[in-house]
């Protein structure tokens, strides 16, 4: 049986690295290819949506989505890393930390706040990712910076030197850094012990599989492979949909815009992308940008993407 193209969403566990847990479904499934949408770290666990085969052009889509995550953070020490994998650097008290000092520091974080890139990342300085420094000890004297966009963090638990957040944010958005500046405005210090994503984008953690359980069902019933993929067409609901005639999509599977009157596309201009879709099968044919004189260019082109 030939792997359908699709996603499918994975419960990373702790201590892989989403790399591997990308080339272990390729692996599974017999994929031609596979991507993920967003790199977790190696400590943390959670949703990971896995694109396989035609659906890896979908990468670039799903790579911008909104992310929730549930975070542990321990407070008092600060690590090289800024998570439990580190090596500890400073430390200092947390007693003074209480439920409504946490609770009115992190209204402060929310909006639109800039932090520190970690230095364990891949960002680069100087023609060179920030990890080739910090695996060699060499120091970076002043590190950049991004903005980042936090929708909405809630206080779930407090036990000190612990607390447990849950956090709604834009993509980018680094989590370690985030705790690492939240320590220091409450007077302490602190770093991520744990990290739990729990949703990106239309995926969440309720309809995640773990790679065991995948392995089970694709070897007990390899027809229940479709039952738990999600079709490219249903991928990218935040997109308006445009459906095709036969001609169409003949059309724009041989890369030529496609053109439609501009009383049609009108409701559309405003919209980062649509979807074209085949109108018999409902299959995804291709993305595309509307442009003004009612000519949809085309994004990106699939192929028996169903």
């Amino acid at each position: 049986m030939l792997c359908p193209s699709g996603v499918v969403i994975i419960n990373k566990p702790a201590g892989s690295t989403s790399h591997a847990v990308t080339q272990g479904v390729k692996r599974l499934l017999s994929a031609k290819k596979t991507g993920h949408t967003g790199t977790l770290d190696p400590f943390a666990t959670g949703v990971l949506p896995i694109c396989v085969n035609e659906a890896t052009k979908l990468v670039q889509f799903l790579a911008l989505d909104d992310k929730c995550y549930q975070a542990t953070v321990r407070f008092g020490s600060e690590t090289d890393t800024g998570d439990v994998e580190g090596d500890v650097v400073a430390a200092a008290e947390w007693e003074e930390v209480t439920p409504e000092r946490l609770r009115r520091e992190l209204s402060h974080y929310c909006g639109e706040i800039e932090l520190e890139i970690p230095l364990h990342s891949a960002v680069k300085v100087g023609g060179r990712p920030l990890y080739f420094y910090a695996h060699r000890g060499i120091e970076v004297k002043e590190l950049p910076r991004r903005k980042s966009l936090i929708y909405q963090i809630d206080l779930i638990d407090f036990s000190l030197p612990h607390a447990t957040l849950e956090i709604h944010c834009a993509k980018g958005t680094y989590i370690r850094s985030l705790v690492k500046a939240l320590g220091r405005s409450l007077g302490s210090l602190a770093h991520l012990v744990h990290l739990d994503r729990l949703q990106s984008g239309i995926f969440s953690k309720s309809s995640a599989l773990t790679l065991e359980t995948l392995e089970e069902k694709v070897r007990d019933n390899p027809a229940a492979l479709e039952e738990v993929m999600i079709r490219p067409a249903d991928a990218l609901p935040m997109f308006p949909s445009l459906f095709l005639a036969p001609h169409e999509v003949r059309r724009v599977r041989n890369g030529i815009p496609l053109h439609r009157p501009p009383v049609q596309c009108a409701s559309f201009r405003d919209q980062s992308c649509v979807r074209l879709l085949d109108e018999k099968s409902g299959g995804l044919v291709a993305v595309g940008k509307v442009k003004n004189e009612g000519i949809i260019d085309l994004v990106r082109v699939f192929f028996g993407a169903s």
